[in-house]
């Protein structure tokens, strides 16, 4: 099946990856995020720069959790629209 359902979405999937990798703003802010950090830091008590960098380890650990959850839910949401077609046109 040359356009089935499930090569739709590894397409639009890959796409997507490759959107990221070539992203020029994602690593233009992704560097900028850095370097502010790095400068923060810098200026810091040292109390202060382990309280810091424990929360951007927080923050780390929401993004990963969320992201990890919104690809569940757009995975799950991909296999219920490919099994609603399947079923679907089974009835014809």
């Amino acid at each position: 099946m040359k356009n089935s359902p499930i090569e739709m979405l590894y397409h639009e999937f890959r796409d997507t990856i490759d959107t990221k990798k070539n992203n020029k703003e994602y690593f233009r802010l992704l560097h900028d995020a850095a370097r502010y950090s790095e400068y923060l830091i810098k200026t810091l008590p040292k109390k202060q720069r382990k309280q810091f960098i424990n929360y951007e380890n927080c923050c780390v650990g929401i993004e990963a959790e969320e992201g990890r959850h919104c690809f569940r839910e757009g995975f799950l949401m991909g296999i219920r629209l490919a099994a609603e077609v399947f079923l679907s046109t089974e009835d014809k």
